[in-house]
């Protein structure tokens, strides 16, 4: 379970965050969807891309990069937003 919560706990921060300051006008809320679901998943593959690249000499790559990105990042993304969507629903 500890490394799920890795992904999802700052996944949902993100997305909570999205929510309360871009999402407080009517034509913002398509752009805080947006941001709680692109902002997790490209902070996770940027984290995994470090992971790969500047960490590689110290006992190989990760060889299963794309797999890893497709589940995680999918998690991550869901995960924003899912708490951006409940962040707007008590918002209203």
């Amino acid at each position: 379970m500890e490394p799920w919560g890795f992904i999802m706990i700052p996944s949902a921060l993100v997305g909570a965050l999205s929510g309360l300051f871009i999402g407080r006008k009517k034509s913002d809320i398509v752009a805080s969807y947006v941001f709680a679901g692109a902002l997790p998943w490209l902070g996770l593959l940027a984290v995994l891309i470090y992971e790969s690249h500047a960490q590689a000499g110290k006992g190989g790559g990760h060889p299963m990069l794309l797999i890893v990105q497709l589940t995680a990042g999918t998690l991550a993304a869901v995960t924003g937003l899912l708490s951006c969507g409940l962040v707007n629903a008590l918002r209203k």
